[in-house]
């Protein structure tokens, strides 16, 4: 299961995100937050894979909250997907490395199309750290293959 936080000042904005990704049967809603502060304990306490996060919030913006993530100990940067009504502030989530930036009101394709996205980093991650792992300990072959079932991507088990 992928976890995911919700972070949003406005209850529909969750609401019709946390509907949407209901359609996802890998995504598990860990917790949702209205304020920055609120936000920035959940992801400390729940480890996140993924954080839906809004730009604007009532106590800080969402590149602060993503500043003040990165200096918590102990602690691994969720991907970030932004969820926003303002297109102003895209080149600024690309330049920290966002996941995707997800205009508001977008539809079910488009979320489809972020979560892919993560998906794909997170295999892309864990392929080259498999393949860290098996280089040290004099291994050069693959340990697993990745191929599409039913459109998502799939790594059997060979055990």
């Amino acid at each position: 299961m992928i976890r995911v936080v919700l972070a949003d000042d406005e209850v529909l904005a969750r609401q019709k995100l946390r509907q949407l990704l209901h359609e996802e049967q890998d995504i598990e809603i860990v917790g949702e937050c209205a304020t920055a502060m609120e936000t920035i304990q959940l992801v400390g306490e729940t480890s996140p894979e993924i954080l839906f996060l809004d730009i604007r919030m009532p106590d800080m913006d969402g590149f602060d909250v993503i500043g003040a993530l990165s200096v918590q100990e102990n602690s691994s940067l969720p991907q970030i997907i932004f969820t926003t009504a303002y297109d102003r502030y895209a080149l600024r989530a690309f330049d920290i490395n966002a996941a995707d930036y997800l205009l508001k009101p977008f539809i079910l394709d488009r979320l489809r199309s972020a979560v892919h996205r993560v998906r794909a980093r997170s295999l892309v991650t864990n392929l080259r750290a498999d393949e860290r792992s098996a280089e040290s300990n004099g291994n050069r072959f693959a340990s697993r293959i990745v191929f599409k079932s039913r459109g998502r991507d799939t790594i059997p088990s060979c055990q």
